[in-house]
């Protein structure tokens, strides 16, 4: 059995969805693990599956250049921190994904804790950038990505973004598969 929560906390228990991503959810005093995770009702509404289904899309959106769907789901005061360092805010980060095509994954690791209206996120992310040079090979990018997102308004967006490359050990790892 876990410690209790802190203060103001839901405590955590973990489940794997059918998916098989691992996703923590909140357990209900007096509700036994078992119960909550076969609640029909309780899965559907997760925030942390709404969250995973958003992070799924932001993907696709970088990936498609779509900066609609990109202005959308990221917050006015984004702060986008990539793995060289260099930290950017929202415009300037959505100019640079409209210049610079790629693929953009995620690995079956994501973790998502929901703190109220704040929710961390992290995870395997990969980057697969158009060859250089016409016959070249693509450019694959492995790296560890770290979010933060806040519900408002009605919806999530994402506040803060930071990556850091990933070990060699770890290159095959879940973002590969």
């Amino acid at each position: 059995m876990p410690p209790p929560a802190p203060a103001g906390r839901a405590s955590i228990a973990e489940r794997t969805v059918l998916t098989g991503i691992t996703l923590p959810v909140r357990a209900w005093p007096g509700r036994t693990r078992d119960e909550l995770s076969g609640a029909d009702h309780f899965m559907e509404s997760a925030p942390e599956e709404e969250l995973i289904r958003l992070e799924r899309e932001r993907c696709t959106a970088i990936s498609a250049s779509d900066i609609t769907t990109l202005d959308r789901l990221l917050a006015d005061d984004l702060s986008h921190t990539h793995a060289s360092g260099l930290t950017q805010d929202k415009a300037t980060y959505l100019a640079g994904v409209e210049g610079r095509p790629r693929l953009t994954t995620r690995g079956n690791d994501l973790r998502v804790c929901v703190y109220g209206n704040v929710a961390v996120m992290t995870g395997a992310l990969r980057n697969t950038f158009p060859a250089a040079q016409p016959g070249g090979e693509p450019r694959l990018v492995e790296l560890h990505a770290l979010q933060v997102w806040v519900h408002g308004e009605g919806s999530w967006k994402q506040v803060a973004f930071a990556s850091s490359g990933r070990p060699a050990a770890d290159a095959g790892g879940p973002a590969a598969r």
